[in-house]
């Protein structure tokens, strides 16, 4: 894993965007989406904490070395998860040259095609959140968590928090 700075990562993706994205599951979708909409503004508004709030990207290749020079030279790269995020990047780059902020990057070699298609599918598939499963970081519904806990009452803010107690934890609810 790599922290790559954002002016270098849209360097990268403005020289390779002939080819870069031909693994990944979807091309640029623009800023119509919520989450595109999100990454444009924070690119915008907030480039230093960019690394705090992107996911990163993943870059699979035939071969990667680092150079003397700290550069990595890769053979055949591939980005399978981040083509939202690195095109984001380059169009908030070509607007503002002096873009600052870094984004993590994953490099991986895969060893066939076969290797290369599970790991973008594995690295864009996770369990949908949905806008309810953000009531667990409320203060409010953790204070009500605790004072129906001292009731003797399990008040699940988490999805899927019941089920993961043993059985006799459950037994007290």
């Amino acid at each position: 894993m790599y922290v790559i700075p954002l002016k270098d990562l849209a360097k990268f993706i403005d020289s390779t965007e002939d080819y870069i994205f031909q693994s990944n599951i979807r091309q640029w979708l623009q800023f119509r989406t919520k989450v595109n909409k999100a990454i444009r503004e924070t690119l915008k508004t907030g480039p230093q904490n960019f690394f705090k709030f992107n996911n990163g990207i993943t870059l699979v290749c035939d071969d990667a070395r680092i150079t003397e020079e700290q550069t990595i030279n890769m053979l055949s790269p591939q980005i399978v998860n981040g083509a939202q995020t690195c095109s984001a990047v380059v169009v908030s780059w070509k607007e503002n040259p002096a873009l600052e902020g870094e984004v993590l990057g994953t490099i991986m070699k895969a060893v066939s095609p076969e290797e290369m298609n599970t790991i973008t599918r594995f690295r864009n598939s996770q369990n949908a959140i949905k806008g309810k499963d953000f009531v667990s970081l409320d203060d409010f519904h953790k204070q009500i968590r605790l004072m129906l806990k001292n009731l003797g009452y399990f008040y699940e803010i988490q999805a899927g928090s019941f089920a993961l107690l043993d059985r006799t934890e459950k037994s007290k609810y």
